[in-house]
């Protein structure tokens, strides 16, 4: 029987709440500013290093439970094999290219005159290039890829994604506002930084939950009336582009752009005129209501960073 037993599902249901655990926390998670002894993502560092070191642990323990696999169909040799999996569809070239990006790291370290550096890094706890760091985000992106076969798991994936965006943003919001109960110093100079330290690694983040909040909610258009659809949406897009704006960061908005782009042509060309319509009103009311939102009063600390001359 292929199918799994249940010490295959302990481990494989396991490792799945490590990934959403990773996905959801790790933008979230922040030492009050009192309590900090080094940078702000140390606490992120920690957080997916020790859930990278988990999902090896699970990995090792699920190859040992289920020993020799099965032969499926003739067997091939390796190239064969290798050769058939890339043909199956666009993912085997992105593990590829993951794979391969691990191992232009590996060789750099290897031929770095400095290869303690490369390997852990100036300080090994910080968030660097060193290999240490790039092979974690490779454990995470390889368990995730090879046990990620269900549309139930990639939708929990994409809503804790977008959960952990729209708290990072409403955060974000809140510090413009003067609520921040975290942090008290005003380094930004009225940019906020949510829970990244940084506003350029709140936009950069942004970037990529916009997107997929469309690709989210869309689908639920059969469950939902087209007006109660467009409009939760639009509140959920809105939040986040109003913390990006209020990052002040003109690089992540290029991004976007480029991105939303995208984006509707691929929906216009996959999911139709209806659906890429119901984008476009959602694009446009989240920027209307987030335009809104920056024409507020503040007082404080992020009063002198005047947002709306900022932005325009």
């Amino acid at each position: 029987s292929n199918s799994p037993g249940p010490a295959l599902r302990y481990i494989r249901g396991t490792m799945e709440v490590l990934w959403l655990a990773a996905a959801g926390l790790a933008p979230l998670v922040v030492a009050p500013e009192r309590l900090m002894m080094g940078p702000i993502e140390v606490p992120k560092v920690v957080l997916l290093r020790s859930i990278a070191a988990l999902l090896l642990v699970l990995w090792a323990w699920e190859w040992a439970t289920m020993g020799r696999a099965p032969p499926f169909g003739p067997r091939l040799s390796w190239w064969a094999r290798a050769t058939q999996w890339l043909r199956n569809g666009p993912s085997g070239w992105i593990v590829v290219a993951a794979v391969a990006f691990l191992a232009a790291n590996i060789l750099s370290t290897v031929l770095s005159p400095m290869w303690r550096v490369s390997l852990w890094g100036r300080e090994p706890g910080w968030d660097t290039y060193s290999l240490y760091s790039v092979a974690t985000y490779i454990v995470l992106f390889l368990a995730v890829a090879t046990h990620l076969s269900r549309r139930e798991q990639l939708q929990r994936l994409l809503w804790v994604i977008v959960g952990a965006a729209v708290v990072a943003s409403a955060y974000g919001i809140a510090q413009h506002f003067g609520f921040d109960p975290l942090r008290t110093s005003a380094e930004t100079q009225g940019r906020v930084p949510s829970f990244f330290g940084n506003p350029i690694p709140v936009g950069s983040f942004l970037v990529m939950t916009i997107p997929v909040t469309l690709i989210v909610v869309l689908p639920y258009g059969q469950r939902m009336r087209p007006a109660a659809q467009v409009f939760v949406t639009a509140v959920l897009v809105a939040i986040q582009f109003s913390a990006m704006i209020f990052t002040l960061s003109r690089g992540p908005w290029v991004g976007l752009g480029v991105g939303m782009l995208v984006f509707l042509v691929l929906a216009g060309a996959v999911l139709g005129r209806r659906l890429l319509a119901q984008a476009i009103a959602i694009v446009l009311m989240s920027l209307g209501v987030a335009a809104v939102i920056t024409l507020i009063p503040t007082s404080g600390a992020n009063a002198s960073a005047s947002t709306s001359t900022a932005v325009l």
